[in-house]
């Protein structure tokens, strides 16, 4: 969306007229309507702050207003956190230079900034510390080059990169599909994939429903609601320690139920519907976040502990294997493909 319109939005938001915000400003009203009408350029980064506490913008209407202005994200300092509790005093300089967007010059500069955006994500979305992630080299390395090709904006786009999955029970039985890529290649999960705005996906619903579509055909379909909204089944999932054995920083993980229109069904080749119970049994090996997706499905406690077992599983084979290293580092490559 164009900074203009949504600075009237999150305005009008705010129960403020054009006069009023001016006049918090010091501005001349013509000035502000100017600036919604994208009549004139936006505002400095440090006014855009102040509009936002003025407008007592939540934190991601902030970053989501910056960045439509083509300005990075608030950075740890600007949130308020406290420093002391994150041992970031030694990062000061660093932070600053990230915000006014000095270059990434080396390979070590970029490592620190790394480390300082790893901690404000894991502090926005998981509230805790996980020091695997900071040892995560692959990890690193899919950053650096990120942030080498289009700065800290981009980074910060890539990790906010929703994922979206679809849970599809039909007659009982769930859909399964086999995951393309490297590393996972092959491994069964529910539809799922990340947002990837190349193919027209704006939103996490966007790419279940495409993925859907794919496996079954063009097949018709209804989304009934997001699983993983506040007071539904999935609402819990946790999505965190799996993926960093697996090497992934953690998405914002977003499922959804999806109804089905037709009877008569088109089924692709790395596709199918199985029974719960028929799941622990498949050789392919399966994602370890099922267990999690079908306990409110199953009523058999039995059939989720040997999921959760067989998922398991899986990440050990996975992570054993002796190209798993050039695995990942591929995965990576083609995620910044896809951005």
């Amino acid at each position: 969306m164009k900074f203009g319109v949504l600075l009237g939005q999150l305005r009008q938001k705010a129960g403020l007229s054009q006069k009023e915000l001016a006049k918090k400003l010091v501005w001349d009203q013509s000035y502000l309507s100017k600036i919604e009408g994208g009549q004139r350029k936006s505002p400095s980064r440090d006014v855009l702050i102040s509009i936002a506490r003025i407008i007592n913008l939540t934190e991601e209407e902030t970053d989501e207003l910056l960045l439509s202005a083509k300005y990075q994200p608030q950075s740890i300092l600007e949130m308020n956190i406290d420093d002391n509790d994150f041992s970031l005093k030694k990062h000061i300089g660093v932070l600053t230079d990230i915000r006014n967007e000095v270059p990434l010059s080396t390979y070590i500069r970029a490592k620190e900034e790394i480390t300082d955006f790893l901690e404000l994500m894991r502090i926005k979305y998981l509230q805790k510390i996980d020091s695997r992630l900071m040892k995560n080299t692959l990890l690193a390395d899919f950053i650096y080059s990120k942030v080498k090709r289009g700065g800290l904006k981009s980074l910060y786009q890539v990790l906010n990169q929703p994922q979206g999955g679809a849970v599809v029970i039909q007659n009982g039985k769930i859909l399964l599909a086999q995951i393309g890529i490297s590393p996972l290649k092959n491994v069964w999960h529910i539809p799922a994939g990340f947002v990837n705005p190349k193919k027209g996906d704006s939103s996490a619903q966007d790419i279940a429903v495409r993925l859907v579509k794919r496996y079954l055909n063009n097949a018709e379909v209804e989304v009934l609601k997001e699983l993983t909204a506040e007071g539904e089944v999935l609402e819990g999932i946790d999505t965190t320690s799996d993926s960093i054995k697996f090497g992934h920083f953690p998405a914002v993980f977003q499922a959804f139920e999806i109804k089905l229109k037709e009877k008569n069904l088109k089924i692709s080749s790395d596709a199918n519907f199985f029974n719960f119970q028929d799941i622990p049994k498949l050789k392919e090996g399966i994602h370890p976040f099922l267990s999690q997706i079908i306990k409110p499905f199953v009523k058999d406690k039995k059939i989720i502990q040997l999921v959760y077992e067989k998922g398991q599983e899986t990440i050990k084979k996975i992570i054993q294997m002796k190209n798993y290293r050039q695995n990942m580092k591929q995965f990576y490559v083609e995620r910044i493909k896809k951005i």
